[in-house]
């Protein structure tokens, strides 16, 4: 089962490390800020495609994204 909090958490991270809004990133990943903000508290699961998207926007892969590793 996934762990949404802490995926939510490394979103945020991967996010700050990178000087972005959640605005900046919604506009990217093609959903609206609110959802980001749910993402990076753990109270929204991510669609495959979201997730795909996030990867893409921070240029990590979908394992750092997910695993931090």
């Amino acid at each position: 089962m996934a762990n949404w909090e802490s995926i939510g958490d490394r979103i945020r991270e991967f996010r700050e490390a990178r000087g972005l809004h959640r605005v900046d990133v919604a506009k990217r990943i093609g959903v609206g800020a609110k959802h980001v903000e749910k993402i990076e508290h753990g109270t929204s699961g991510i669609s495959v495609d979201t997730l795909i998207a996030f990867a893409r926007a921070y240029n990590v892969s979908l394992d750092e994204l997910l695993l931090n590793r």
